[in-house]
């Protein structure tokens, strides 16, 4: 059935900003490998255990990948769930339409081929970010479907002459991708407590606390270290001015200024971009790099906020 509807940027952002987040590969990889897994299974049934495991392999070989190639020069220009997204939602969708080895190697490096995504959107805050993910799932589709039927790509896809290492400039870090050698890696994943930006969530919860306590009146600056990831990444070390909702996701200034002003963490949060308090304390937010959080990045992502 399909129904109409005024399409807008703030009827998205109510609805997503809300993805699980593997650091890691900087990427939101359960909107891609689920929906890639519902749709094949509506062809072919799937039992609930096969599904699971499917997802964990989708999980295992995007997450392997982006660790791999989402450095930080990567990050800025290109969309880490568009590009890690399709190689392992196509390796779920294999695993649970119970493909050969062969047929499992093409579904991974057709979605190699379809892997996409500009990460030019946050500056402007515009549409793209919100199909980013629906392009990634349907290209997995596509990639387990086509390798199901018994299309071929090339094995070297990943690490060959012109492969996708090579054209990210990533060929010394191939061997970085060991899938299941250390554990998990969806237990590396985790909900995002604010509907923004990954790199916003610990700042954004601590001003949520001290927003409680203080009024914001009295506040002259507002100090946040972070690591280099967050500080470099599109969009987050932006102080305004801000015409859509999702430049205020992405944004480290206005969504630490909102959960100060407001002293709770909600969509509601991202719905004034003019609120006169938010838009004084953004404007005194600055970023600052701490060695210490770094360092630990990103094993652990932590954030500090003086105010």
């Amino acid at each position: 059935e399909i129904k109409e509807c005024d399409w807008s940027s703030d009827v998205c952002s109510s609805d997503l900003v809300r993805e699980d987040m593997h650091t890691g590969s900087v990427s939101h990889l359960g909107v891609v490998v689920f929906p890639t897994l519902l749709a094949l299974a509506q062809e072919r049934p799937v039992s609930g255990r096969d599904l699971i495991t499917a997802a964990v392999c989708g999980y295992e070989v995007s997450a392997q990948i982006g660790r791999a190639l989402m450095k930080p020069e990567n990050v800025r220009q290109y969309r880490p769930t568009g590009i890690c997204g399709p190689p392992g939602a196509a390796v779920a969708g294999a695993r649970a339409m119970g493909l050969s080895t062969d047929a499992t190697v093409s579904a991974l490096t057709f979605g190699t081929n379809m892997a996409a995504g500009l990460n030019e959107w946050p500056y402007s805050g515009s549409d793209e970010m919100f199909f980013h993910v629906g392009f990634a799932a349907r290209n997995a589709v596509m990639a387990a479907q086509l390798a199901s039927l018994g299309a071929t790509c090339s094995e070297t896809s990943l690490d060959g002459t012109a492969g996708f290492f090579r054209a990210l400039g990533c060929m010394d870090r191939v061997e970085m991708v060991q899938p299941f050698a250390t554990g998990y890696e969806i237990l590396s994943v985790f909900h995002k407590p604010a509907p923004a930006c990954n790199y916003a969530q610990t700042a954004t919860q601590a001003a949520a606390e001290f927003g409680r306590d203080i009024a914001t009146s009295e506040i002259q600056s507002i100090r946040v270290r972070s690591t280099a990831a967050a500080i470099a990444y599109p969009g987050c070390n932006h102080a305004g001015p801000f015409s859509k909702t999702l430049q205020a996701k992405m944004s480290i200034h206005f969504c630490v200024a909102a959960a100060l002003t407001r002293g709770v963490i909600e969509e509601a949060n991202y719905r004034n971009l003019n609120d006169p308090e938010i838009t004084r304390l953004a404007s005194v937010t600055t970023l600052e790099l701490d060695d210490e959080l770094n360092a630990a990045y990103p094993k652990q992502q932590i954030g500090r906020a003086h105010v």
